[in-house]
């Protein structure tokens, strides 16, 4: 299989990573797109072994076609590079999120239709065996009707996170393109869009809540936000929580917990494996869905699905339901600001944190809710968003 890279800098070089250890024997890098390549440390090494490089798609298709073409630029080229590939007959692997806004994915599910090309997002969880199987067991009513199912990060980023990008943390570029990059749309989006994912009525659907309500916060002047609190509910009558933030004291490694009527599944963090607690007291261990090989398997899934003409397990109506709420969050619900005397600097890397904050996300992941002020004097209101 020919597979064309749009952009291999920051998650781009991963992919380059994946291809050489991991699915190198099942396909050719036929083409680099990177008006930038020769800031990325594989640049020598794809000079080396000849492989060529395009500023641009249209100046690739000139000369070349690709099977399939990896989207994994910033945010805001999403859409007319992956328009672009489909329309000049390549399937499609478009890096999460797929796009800033809900009209963005319409127009590229309009011409993914028309194309008949296969379309994933790179939502690696959803490609993962160990989601694949709890998903298929949650459609089979293994665990029992879903209960409450919720999730929670604390990831501190440095100032050098947001410094040595043009567009975290910004809502649209310098052109007036929409971004909306924040810690709940892109950089801790696989732990909302897996519960949304493993609740929906097909292997390659996710479930869209009927309810949320949100608070969102902030610690750093960007123009997003660092922390969201969400909760919601479902048209079965089960619930979620979600809790995200880059300004903790601590790192609180991604976790989860699943509560269904015949079991519990928890996850403790994203390099331990997923355990099923039975509520007669039986356990089983189901599997990690961490590392190098397990974030391969969207990879090899999208070569599947080309090959063999089928969805992927990942594609364009899967992210929808995660989108949504990413759009209201971004139209509805204001951003807070944390008090000043709470935050404070950290160094050994440089960056801030706020007092308390990891206390407080960990208590409302054990209770699925949102903060109150009745403890919490910076608490603000929560909004309830349309959807």
């Amino acid at each position: 299989m020919r597979i064309a890279l749009v952009g291999i800098s920051g998650y781009g070089a991963h992919y380059l990573e994946l291809m050489d250890t991991q699915v190198k024997c099942f396909h050719e890098l036929c083409a680099v797109i990177d008006p930038f390549a020769k800031l990325s440390p594989y640049y020598q090494r794809i000079l080396r072994d000849g492989i060529p490089v395009y500023d641009t798609l249209d100046s690739f298709y000139l000369r070349d076609r690709a099977d399939l073409v990896i989207v994994s630029s910033p945010i805001q080229y999403h859409e007319a590079q992956s328009i672009c590939a489909m329309e000049n007959g390549s399937h499609v692997l478009c890096e999460k999120p797929l796009t800033a806004t809900l009209e963005q994915a319409y127009r590229i599910q309009t011409v993914q239709r028309k194309s008949g090309k296969r379309f994933g997002v790179g939502f690696q969880w959803s490609f993962s065996s160990v989601i694949q199987k709890l998903k298929r067991n949650i459609l089979d009513g293994v665990y029992g009707k879903p209960v409450c199912l919720k999730a929670d990060v604390s990831w501190p980023r440095s100032d050098a996170y947001y410094s040595s990008s043009t567009w975290k943390g910004r809502l649209r570029d310098a052109h007036g393109n929409p971004i909306m990059d924040s810690i709940v749309t892109n950089a801790t989006a696989h732990y909302l869009h897996n519960m949304f994912f493993l609740l929906g009525d097909t292997m390659d659907t996710a479930k869209k809540p009927i309810f949320s309500e949100a608070q969102l916060y902030r610690a750093r002047p960007i123009e997003t936000f660092d922390t969201c609190f969400l909760r919601g509910a479902f048209d079965d009558g089960s619930t979620y929580y979600y809790g995200a933030t880059h300004v903790g004291e601590r790192e609180v490694p991604p976790r989860f917990h699943f509560m269904f009527e015949k079991a519990e599944l928890r996850m403790e963090s994203d390099t331990a494996p997923i355990i099923v607690h039975w509520k007669d007291g039986r356990q089983e261990i189901i599997g990690a869905i961490s590392g190098i090989e397990a974030a391969s398997e969207k990879i090899m899934r999208m070569r599947e699905a080309a090959i063999h003409n089928r969805p992927p397990l990942c594609g364009i109506d899967a992210v929808l339901p995660h989108l949504s709420v990413c759009n209201a969050l971004f139209e509805q619900a204001p951003v807070n600001n944390f008090p000043a005397d709470i935050i404070y600097q950290t160094c050994d890397p440089s960056g801030v944190a706020v007092e308390g904050l990891c206390d407080t996300a960990n208590a409302c992941y054990l209770a699925a809710a949102l903060p109150g002020p009745e403890t919490l004097s910076w608490a603000g209101q929560s909004t309830h968003l349309k959807l």
